[in-house]
């Protein structure tokens, strides 16, 4: 599925655990329409930093080199783009549109991730091209107590 990626499972989230036998006595089905609904979230999540310009943890991605911002002004005299100046990993936008989420693990865990072959690259960086870490798939701690409320309040319907 994805190059880059991050999973999420249950079984390791405090308001879960505190609630496991709750989750536990859920069907398959329904843990996964809860995990579906945590990876999209979650997708909602990490293609927000793209606006923020952040990584999870809340820190500004590394401005452009001048090379790149040579090349892209070498695309918009050749008329390949609209012209709008383009923040880190936002060129085409096709990385931020390839964020996707899947449940696996029998209905336990989520993976989140982009599906473009160069997403590690961005996430990771790749030193011997001089390309910064720019990572923004992640959780972070105001995007692991969002979750908590899902699941929170998807038992509550589940359970009232």
């Amino acid at each position: 599925m994805a190059d880059g990626g991050v999973s999420f499972d249950l079984r390791q989230l405090d308001a879960v655990s505190n609630n496991v036998l709750s989750v536990a006595a859920l069907t398959d089905d329904k843990r996964s329409k809860l995990l579906k609904s945590i990876g999209v979230e979650m997708e909602a999540q990490t293609t927000e930093r793209f606006d923020t310009k952040t990584d999870p943890q809340g820190n500004k991605w590394k401005d452009i080199a001048d090379t790149t911002k040579s090349y892209y002004n070498a695309m918009l005299d050749s008329g390949k783009t609209d012209g709008k100046p383009r923040p880190p990993l936002v060129f085409t936008g096709d990385l931020r549109m390839s964020v996707t989420s899947e449940v696996q693990g029998g209905g336990w865990s989520v993976i989140v991730g982009a599906a473009k072959e160069y997403a590690n690259v961005h996430q990771y960086g790749f030193e011997a091209k001089n390309i910064p870490a720019r990572p923004f798939i992640g959780i972070s701690a105001e995007n692991q107590r969002e979750i908590e409320e899902i699941i929170r309040a998807y038992l509550r319907r589940m359970f009232k």
